[in-house]
């Protein structure tokens, strides 16, 4: 443990910083910094990357005996204080939960009993990095991810009007815009519990569910980490939340003139309120959309990677729009829920969450793209 201390203590960038480290040991360590009037930025508040870096100091020293060849580290929430000259801010990182394959930090900055920002690291462990090879299906464009088993189906790239042309939506549904997209991969279904534990660890989640329902109780941040994790396994492939556009193109059946997910009639492709008999059901028991996807309506609403903006459609570029947003922005969601009434299930409904926020009616699904060969 001494060697451990020295080697971590003896790090040029923390020792430039003076951050010390309090308490270290295998899945946790403390460390602290004495912010100095050079470390403020032009409005007194303390650089974000400086945030940053103590955190990451907390999350290396902690997963060193992991002796990773890679990690990934991923903010999973907004700088909420600010700290004054003298103040001594303090970074804590715990392993939250491990699998053969990952390890899931937890880091917290504070600055005396103030949170200043939290941060997820994601360790990808030594011997963990051999990629699976992919499943091609004889189904033309049906690919599947070998560590979790989740199907994609392709999307073809093309262009369609986009927004509320039936006249039932809300007014931040309109004006009805033309918006092109590239083709990519869609997950057939919503990440089940199944494929969340398949990557996250079986005691991510509760017992209150079964293996085929859609993971719910995930943030936004949450649904990031899972897919950071997928990118570093992954071997010529890409994995990310929907843009908005791509979202609602897929739904309806790329981008046809369809009020639910592949029919007119919400009860043939969605539960929600009306027919859910108040839970949670299981993926692709409703009938699929026209590319084969399922619960695009209803079930769960699935987080978008747009940050939300009422006023989006007024500024969407014309081609593979998507509205950034500063970490703390409310983020899309889409395709309402077991919870809601049929209205809330429409293709073109568009709704938000904070990104902290989760709940039983709220989960996601994945895009895909693949480098050319």
């Amino acid at each position: 443990m001494n060697d451990f201390k020295t080697q971590v203590r003896q790090d040029p960038y923390a020792s430039h910083l003076g951050i010390c480290f309090d308490r270290m040991e295998q899945g946790f360590a403390e460390c602290s910094l004495t912010i100095k009037e050079n470390m403020l930025n032009f409005l007194g508040l303390v650089h974000g990357g400086l945030v940053f870096s103590l955190a990451d100091a907390a999350f290396s020293a902690a997963s060193n005996h992991d002796h990773t060849p890679s990690y990934a580290l991923d903010i999973s929430g907004s700088f909420l204080r600010s700290a004054r000259p003298g103040d001594t801010v303090r970074a804590e990182a715990v392993l939250v939960h491990s699998t053969r394959r990952t390890a899931l930090y937890r880091m917290t900055v504070m600055n005396g009993n103030d949170l200043m920002a939290t941060f997820n690291g994601t360790v990808i462990r030594m011997g963990s990095d051999k990629k699976p090879e992919a499943v091609e299906h004889g189904q033309t464009g049906v690919w599947t991810e070998p560590l979790t088993g989740m199907v994609f189906v392709s999307v073809p790239g093309g262009s369609f009007l986009m927004g509320d042309a039936s006249g039932e939506g809300l007014e931040n549904e309109r004006p009805v815009h033309e918006v092109a997209l590239c083709a990519f991969h869609m997950s057939k279904t919503p990440v089940t519990r199944k494929q969340w534990a398949a990557v996250m660890g079986e005691d991510s989640i509760g017992d209150n569910g079964k293996p085929d329902d859609p993971v719910t109780y995930v943030t936004f941040s949450d649904a990031e980490s899972f897919i950071s994790i997928l990118n570093e396994r992954s071997d010529g492939t890409r994995f990310s939340l929907p843009t908005e556009a791509q979202w609602e193109y897929a739904a309806r059946s790329a981008g046809k003139n369809q009020l639910y997910a592949g029919s007119g009639d919400a009860k043939q492709v969605a539960w929600t309120g009306e027919n859910s008999d108040g839970h949670l059901h299981a993926v692709a028991l409703k009938k699929a959309n026209e590319l084969g996807l399922y619960d695009m309506s209803g079930n769960v609403w699935e987080w978008c990677l747009d940050a939300f903006d009422d006023e989006a459609y007024e500024n969407h570029e014309p081609r593979n729009p998507l509205i950034m947003g500063e970490k703390g922005r409310d983020r899309v969601a889409r395709g309402g829920s077991w919870l809601m009434d049929a209205w809330s299930a429409r293709c073109t409904r568009r709704f938000s969450f904070p990104e902290d926020v989760s709940g039983n009616g709220l989960g996601f699904r994945l895009v895909m793209t693949r480098d050319a060969a």
